[in-house]
């Protein structure tokens, strides 16, 4: 025989008999239950890899259908109708189903009820599907450890046990598209529960109705870092902290696009929790109408917990203590940015936020509005030597009418206020805008008061806090008053009535509409206290106080900016820049357009070219990444502003 024929008809035969084998391989067997097999764990015995054990609509409990194991074998447990209310697995007289074999996504079990049971998973990856856990308050609900399980699709439901409905230990499952209800736990998360180092992905979830000590919905410990993404949390109960979210222990989650709504602690944090250097990064989300016996009623973090929240609404939150809408307590430092915090309701102090004993919280461009409390500081009560930075924010709204600082109370807090118009606030007592008391120098630049009723709308005692570049107008005369020995220093500031001090001024700051369309002042939402061109606070701040290279006004336009024309660019008095600009309009005619891209190359030549040709426009004008410098790294944020005009 040719030897080229002899390889050819070899690799033939060859090829021929894989093909043979492949087919015979992929061919699954369907194992019957009870129809062939008796139990489940009796076909499971039988199945080999690839098969099927199929299991008839029915109930299933006793011996060979409860502690039934996979045994490490890739095979799917399904039922025959795929209705999951058809099948049911009862594990009265024992455990549920355990995978502990190292096996797969392989191995898969989907359309079944387990009751008086769970799924256990220990060292194996396995893929549950349309299944439901629970449903008579015994069950045990799922339990990972070392594990990377899919869930999908599943319903949790009435499970009674220590930890969790899905309890992840050194797990990072993906679950998808559950629902997750009725739980009650002894302990920690009646939903979920992810502890020492869980990183789950968790979508698309309901997480509703559940009842833990801490988490009622969800809880986290032991540096897990769980990732929720388009997730519900409502109507969950804590019996101590957390009723939505629990998060302690350099435990992280991440939360992008959820509701955290009408959830309740027993004692502090209704929506969410962060102690004991537990964190938590929120984005895009809601945490709505959540109720908290002690304080905190939408956010509680304590004990050196450093949060961060970005682009959330917290709103219509109430606690009987203090931070109807957010409290920050001891050595925390939660940092807030893009945030709307309203229409919530302290019982005590704090209607909006309380910072508390230590820490510096962060805000920023957040709307802290319509906050009430029943007594001091319906927008903000911070003492106890915490020291929050508010920048680029309004405090509108807020009302205390049975105390003091309607927008804003500092007691033994340095606070910093910069680029903030403080307006419509109400104190039943003294300080409608802010209340400044003992021993503390909070410092306020460029701010703007205008509106507030109360008894004065700046008042300190036994402090000296700092008033730099700021207009305190509200049509009353003293508009800044001291009460037991207050010594404030105010400079460069316009105050109805006057005080003395370097370029102070009594001068009407001629706002742009300060009554609004509807000549309502008492209406503050649509009253406008930017500046006029004739206003005597444009360029009449402190010539020295100078700020950091593409610092921006309230209205994201430069913060230094000649705004008289005279060749000097001093900064203006109040939280607005007259006749200033934004990012990206590098020819300064108000807009963003394709004219602006001369100017921008002529920026990123250098400042003394693009200030020859542009006399009157700003070089920070073309630093499109925001990181005080103009070079070829602004190209492309640039290209950005101009497709999105």
């Amino acid at each position: 025989m040719n030897m080229r024929i002899g390889i050819g008809l070899r690799l033939s035969i060859v090829a021929t008999l894989g093909i043979t084998l492949g087919s015979a391989a992929a061919t699954a067997d369907i194992l019957n239950v009870p129809a062939d097999y008796a139990t489940i764990q009796v076909a499971i015995d039988a199945a080999v890899d690839g098969d099927i054990v199929e299991i008839a609509d029915g109930i299933y409990s006793g011996q060979g259908n409860n502690h039934t194991s996979f045994l490490g074998k890739a095979i799917t447990v399904r039922s025959a109708s795929g209705d999951p209310n058809a099948c049911v697995i009862d594990c009265t007289a024992g455990a549920g189903l355990w995978i502990e074999n190292n096996e797969t996504a392989a191995s898969v079990i989907t359309g079944v009820k387990i009751i008086s049971g769970g799924i256990h998973i220990d060292g194996a990856h396995p893929t549950i599907t349309n299944c439901i856990v629970g449903e008579d308050f015994d069950g045990a609900g799922i339990r990972c450890y070392n594990s990377r399980a899919t869930i999908t699709d599943c319903t949790l439901t009435e499970n009674y046990t220590t930890y969790g409905a899905i309890y992840c230990q050194e797990s990072s499952p993906v679950i998808t598209d559950c629902i997750i209800t009725g739980n009650v736990m002894h302990n920690d998360g009646g939903g979920i529960y992810c502890y020492r180092s869980s990183h789950p992905l968790i979508t698309n979830c309901t997480i509703t109705n559940n009842t833990a000590s801490n988490g009622g919905g969800v809880a986290c410990s032991q540096d897990s870092h769980p990732t929720l993404v388009n997730c519900t949390i409502d109507s969950n109960t804590a019996t101590r902290f957390g009723g939505g979210l629990y998060s302690a222990h350099d435990a992280e989650p991440t939360l992008i696009n959820c509701s955290i709504d009408n959830n309740t602690a027993d004692r502090s944090g209704g929506g969410v929790c962060c102690e004991e250097y537990g964190n938590a990064t929120i984005t895009d989300c809601t945490i709505r109408c959540n109720y908290a016996t002690e304080h905190g009623g939408g956010f509680y973090c304590v004990t050196a917990s450093d949060p961060t929240i970005s682009d959330t609404r917290i709103e219509d939150n109430g606690a009987d203590g203090d931070g109807g809408g957010v409290y920050s307590f001891d050595y925390s430092s939660p940092s807030f940015s893009d945030c709307t915090i309203r229409l919530n309701e302290a019982g005590d102090q704090g209607g909006g936020v309380s910072c508390a004993e230590h820490g510096i919280p962060l805000f920023a461009h957040c709307d802290i509005s319509a906050n009430t409390a029943t007594n001091d500081a319906g927008g903000i009560y911070t003492r106890g030597q915490c020291d929050p930075i508010f920048s680029n924010c309004t405090i509108r709204g807020n009302t205390c009418e049975n105390g003091k600082g309607g927008g804003i109370y500092c007691f033994i807090s340095d606070a910093r206020l910069t680029d903030c118009l403080i307006t419509g606030n109400a104190a039943g007592e003294a300080g409608g805008a802010a209340y400044v008391r003992y021993v503390c120098i909070p410092r306020f630049n460029r701010c703007t008061f205008a509106h507030n009723a109360g008894t004065g709308a700046f008042c300190c005692s036994q402090s000296t806090p700092r008033l730099t570049n700021c207009v305190i107008w509200s049509g009353g005369v003293p508009e800044l008053s001291v009460h037991s020995s207050g010594t404030p220093i105010v400079e460069y500031c316009t105050i109805q009535g006057g005080w003395d001090g370097p370029g102070n001024s009594s001068a009407d700051p001629l706002f742009m509409d300060p009554d609004g369309p509807d000549n309502d002042p008492s209406s503050w939402e649509d009253n406008d206290f930017r500046l006029t061109a004739n206003s005597p606070c444009v360029d009449a701040g402190d010539p020295a106080s100078l700020p950091d290279p593409g610092t921006l006004d309230l209205d994201a336009h430069l913060r230094l900016w000649d705004g008289d024309d005279d060749g000097i660019a001093i900064v203006d008095m109040g939280a607005y820049e007259f006749n200033s600009t934004v990012y990206g309009d590098t020819n300064c005619d108000g807009f963003i357009t394709f004219d602006d891209i001369s100017p921008f190359v002529t920026a990123v030549l250098g400042p003394d070219e693009y200030e020859a040709a542009y006399p009157h426009c700003n070089w920070f004008t073309a630093d499109c990444d925001h990181n005080d410098t103009v070079n070829f790294e602004d190209i492309n944020p640039f290209v950005e502003l101009l497709a999105s005009e």
